[in-house]
């Protein structure tokens, strides 16, 4: 810490010393009593005696740009707490916000990023930077120094943020041009070297060297030289070169293409290669410009970072490739991509999502997806799930190492040999855990499918419980029709005959669909207990033995990172690093063999193939449980249906002059009594359902046996139930005069309600007792009032019926598709 500076200031503590340089420091202070903290920059004590009047007034104009500045990506000044005011400085003090998180050279300096940052973090820090940049372009400042010293990482809300410090280089350009030469060399765009006039295009040029860096781990242009040095052989370079590298045999060669270390998707780097092509032009007359000389830097990076695109892991050909898709790619398109790289039929492919739901259809790619910017599949072969037995894909750094343990090599050289080791360790563990990953996917889809069956196979219980409590309905019906039948003086031998042929067609289809349908829950249930099975037995524990040799790989080129200069000029063998190569790659094979694996994902395929073979029998068979419940109760529709047309015939042929009437009340016919009634018929499966007073009951269907001359409705047409107004106010042409009492419970009250009509009859409402109905003639036949009285006692008790109906279709789930009894209402018209 600077000695002229106090520890506490008031409500303030000096914490530390974040960087300094010859004239200033920057300090870290914290609230006592509080958790602000800021970040102060400062010119030391002593050192504005050796400042020249243009490095002080550089120094000013740093704090009034940076005091006007606003941009999320650009650091934040701060106005300077009272308390802190009297430090001891001659020059401003700029007060900013502190950036916790540190800066992009300590990040790029970590071993696990010696090959380039991760592509979540590239695109992180190439948008903020290019945005940052673009933000103080046309505020008419350009900054000359952009290096990663000079990019720090705070958090924010959405993870972290890159922001650009140090705007001590920084110039406001009003002119076109500057000739003043400053900033870090490494850096430096060509023409500052030859102090020649410059504008922004020097920031393009700083920025290309920045990105290739966090991409590569490594500046582009022969990073190991002095920037005097480098610069003779890269003005050489063509347009389209966008790095140079020295090879062991001292030769330099150039590329237009990134070095195939880096963590990035195959199309984010096709697209940054394009893109560095343009900003790292030798010409700055030409940099950042297309061909027509409008500058598209920053719009170029804008719209390559905007892309959708979806990553797939191939689980068969054990790589990851990667796919720029739009709202208009369908998903047959992204098929015949993969088709083509990795030669697996389209129709042969099985498309899974992150959470394991598998893709069937062809319809559009942003249909599967969020919305974000990269999203992931996972590619299998239909019916195929086995480790690959692919062979290591060694850099060839890392195959002469291992061909040439003992050969010592230089500093720089072993340096890269190293990192291409590491980042061949990060790899190959990444593809190993991703492909465990896949197998894991493919076993929750595997459960999805189970799922799918189980509520298949629950569909088709309930409804073949339903078949079969309708049937035993039916045939408890028929039973009781046919022993009526025989009992009464109106029989037909060929309806008779037809109901015997319906029933036992009808037994014969529900007996076999009954049968399959409990083998096909039998076989639901065995695949089930597979799949729970095969949950349970999942490798949970990852194989770790990778991982931890990775760490070892981490460890020594972090050692040779930290190596002593001193030490650096004396080449070194690469035994310690070749013999962690040696029991990974040994790991690696057993892992890729091993046989409770892949015994394992056998098993998930046999499970798999059962369920698509079971699934669409489910199906089919809830489809033709419906439609036998249609028929059974077509069946039992028609049967009454032709009961009811013999009862209207036997009527409407005058036939009741000399047989008892169905609807007598001294001699009822066995087919109204409501305790011998198919429909009130007690069977086995409904006994414990239904009390005495509350019997499971189901109308016989058709109309009222009345004369077509009298058939005009009692019932009220807007209702299936028995319309009281009916009753009391019929029609006058309908009945002669009668004395109509109702005796109603539990109400007991009297009402008479008396009028008379033209025709003479007169209606008096009574009490109703249980659903009997007593008429008083007072004129007209008696064989009429005896047909008549029992028709309004069968309405009422229709009603009663109607009623208990509900419960009864509620016990058989048939609340809406199931028994229609509408045709009860007499046809008006």
């Amino acid at each position: 810490m600077s000695f002229e500076e106090p520890l506490e200031v008031k409500h303030w503590k000096r914490e530390r010393v974040l960087g300094s340089g010859g004239f200033g420091t920057v300090t870290l202070w914290k609230q006592k009593h509080g958790n602000q903290m800021i970040a102060l920059k400062k010119c030391r004590c002593g050192a504005d005696s050796l400042l020249t009047p243009k490095q002080k007034e550089r120094w000013k104009k740093e704090v009034e740009i940076m005091q006007r500045l606003k941009h999320p990506n650009v650091v934040r000044a701060l106005p300077l707490p009272e308390d802190l005011a009297n430090l001891p400085s001659v020059l401003p003090i700029l007060c900013m916000e502190y950036c916790s998180k540190g800066d992009l050279r300590q990040l790029l300096n970590r071993p696990e990023n010696s090959c380039g940052l991760q592509e979540t973090d590239v695109r992180q820090l190439i948008q903020n930077v290019s945005s940052a940049v673009c933000y103080l372009h046309s505020e008419k400042i350009t900054h000359r120094d952009l290096k990663p010293e000079n990019i720090v990482l705070a958090h924010s809300d959405n993870g972290i943020i890159y922001k650009l410090i140090d705007l001590g280089y920084a110039k406001e350009l009003d002119q076109s041009s500057c000739t003043s030469f400053v900033g870090t060399l490494q850096y430096l765009a060509p023409e500052l070297f030859t102090n020649e006039k410059y504008s922004s295009t020097v920031d393009y040029w700083s920025l290309g060297l920045v990105s290739h860096e966090v991409i590569t781990g490594i500046r582009p242009f022969l990073p190991t030289m002095a920037p005097v040095a480098w610069m003779k052989h890269v003005k050489k370079k063509a347009p389209d070169h966008i790095c140079a590298y020295q090879k062991q045999d001292g030769k330099i060669e150039f590329s237009s293409q990134l070095f195939p270390q880096n963590h990035i998707s195959s199309v984010l780097k096709k697209d940054m290669e394009t893109w560095l092509r343009l900003i790292l032009e030798w010409d700055p007359k030409k940099r950042g410009r297309n061909s027509s000389g409008e500058v598209i830097v920053f719009s170029s990076i804008e719209t390559i970072l905007t892309k959708q695109t979806v990553r797939v892991f191939s689980m068969v050909t054990y790589e990851r490739l990667s796919y720029v898709v739009d709202d208009t790619t369908r998903l047959s398109t992204l098929r015949k991509w993969i088709e083509s790289d990795t030669k697996i039929p389209a129709k042969e492919q099985e498309l899974l999502l992150a959470k394991g739901q598998q893709i069937d259809s062809d319809g559009l790619v942003s249909q599967c997806f969020t919305g974000s910017t990269q999203e992931s599949l996972y590619m299998c072969k239909k019916g195929v799930l086995e480790i690959p037995t692919i062979p290591p894909n060694l850099p060839e750094l890392v195959a002469n190492i291992l061909q040439y343990p003992k050969e010592k090599m230089e500093y720089m050289f072993q340096r890269r040999a190293y990192s291409h080791a590491v980042f061949f360790l990060q790899q190959e563990n990444k593809l190993y855990k991703t492909f465990l990953v896949g197998c894991k996917l493919k076993l929750l889809s595997v459960v999805l499918l189970c799922q799918q069956a189980v509520r298949e196979s629950q569909k088709i219980t309930d409804q073949s419980n339903a078949v079969t409590a309708l049937r035993e309905l039916c045939v408890d019906g028929y039973k009781f029709d046919f022993n009526q039948a025989k009992k009464s003086k109106i029989t037909n031998k060929e309806m008779v005959a037809s109901w015997q042929q319906q029933i036992d067609s009808l037994n014969n289809k529900s007996t076999d669909l009954l049968d399959k349908t409990q083998k096909l829950t039998l076989e639901t249930q065995k695949v089930t207990k597979l799949a729970r099975k095969l949950q349970s037995a999942q490798p949970t524990n990852v194989k770790e033995e990778l991982s931890s040799l990775l760490e070892k790989g981490l460890d020594i080129l972090d050692r040779l990172r930290r190596r002593p200069t001193a030490e650096r000029s004396s080449p070194q063998d690469s035994l310690d690093m070749v013999k962690v190569l040696y029991n990974f790659l040994k790991q690696r094979d057993c892992l890729l063999h091993d046989q409770t694996l892949n015994s394992h994902l056998k098993q998930l395929i046999d499970c798999e193939n059962e369920l698509v073979r079971l699934l669409p029998k489910l199906e089919d068979m809830t489809h033709k449980l419906d439609v036998i419940k249609s028929e059974i109760i077509n069946i039992n529709r028609e049967r009454q249906r032709g009961l009811w047309d013999l009862i209207n015939s036997s009527f409407s042929n005058g036939e009741t002059s000399n047989r008892s009437s169905p609807f007598d009340s001294n001699h009822p016919s066995p087919l109204l009594n409501s305790n011998l009634s198919p429909f009130l018929y007690r069977s086995q499966s409904t006994r414990s359902i239904y009390s005495e007073d509350h019997p499971p009951p189901i109308p016989p269907h058709g109309i009222s046996p009345v004369t077509a001359a009298s058939s005009t409705s009692l019932f009220n047409t807007s209702s299936p139930y028995l319309s009281e107004a009916s009753l009391l106010n019929p029609p006058s042409s309908l009945l002669p005069a009668f004395d109509v009492s109702v005796q109603q419970q539990p109400m007991r009250a009297e009402a008479n309600l008396s009028s008379e009509n033209d025709s003479g009859v007169a209606w008096s409402k009574g009490s109703r007792k249980g659903s009997t109905f007593s008429l008083s003639k007072q004129s007209g036949d008696n064989d009429t009032l005896t047909m008549i009285n029992d028709n309004m006692t069968l309405r009422v008790q229709t009603q009663e019926l109607l009623e208990n109906c509900n419960r009864f279709r509620k016990a058989l789930g048939e609340e809406r598709n199931s028994l229609d009894w509408s045709f009860l209402k007499a046809d008006t018209n």
